[in-house]
């Protein structure tokens, strides 16, 4: 008779080594696969941890970079100051912006108001209000007087009339002796 079934049986050590291999494979399997995502996990975990603690790093840069830009400010206006509160004391120190001073004020009549006064080391400019043109004049005249400026001169003229008040404003610019 012929053999129909070419299938062969295992034997039971064989079935035993088959059975022992699978099993060790799924175990193995198993293993690998905790031990990766164990190793995930704690990747992940370091990763939560270093974004939170950027993220305060972070807060605590814009901060101090705040504190910082005022810091930065406060010396700026502070050497403002300084340079300012020389420029004073150099002034005070120079007898002649303190006789254009004077010399300013004392030309003044009681219709004559002084709205600013700027000097430096060669000239004085201000400006003035008065109700008509010819005190304006009369004002640069009486500091053209004064043995103090080289020249005086007119250098802006404004006239505004609100209601029944009629004002004229005008910038004066004087020079000062090069002597002084």
């Amino acid at each position: 008779m012929k053999r129909i079934n070419f299938i062969n049986t295992l034997s039971s050590a064989e079935q035993h080594a088959l059975a022992m291999w699978f099993y060790v494979s799924v175990l193995l399997t198993t293993i690998i696969c905790i031990t990766i995502v164990i190793c995930q996990a704690a990747q992940l975990l370091t990763y939560t941890h270093l974004k939170h603690e950027s993220g305060y790093w972070f807060a605590q840069q814009n901060s101090l970079n705040r504190e910082l830009q005022k810091k930065e400010a406060l010396v700026k206006k502070r050497s403002e100051l300084e340079q300012q509160v020389a420029a004073l004391k150099a002034s005070s120190a120079n007898p002649a912006i303190i006789h254009a001073l004077e010399a300013c004020l004392q030309a003044m009549h009681k219709t004559v108001f002084l709205h600013s006064l700027s000097l430096s080391a060669t000239q004085a400019t201000c400006t003035i209000t008065c109700a008509k043109p010819a005190q304006a004049l009369h004002y640069v005249r009486t500091l053209t007087q004064t043995a103090l400026f080289d020249s005086v001169k007119l250098m802006q003229f404004k006239s505004s009339t609100s209601g029944d008040a009629h004002a004229v404003q005008a910038k004066i610019k004087g020079i000062f002796h090069e002597k002084l």
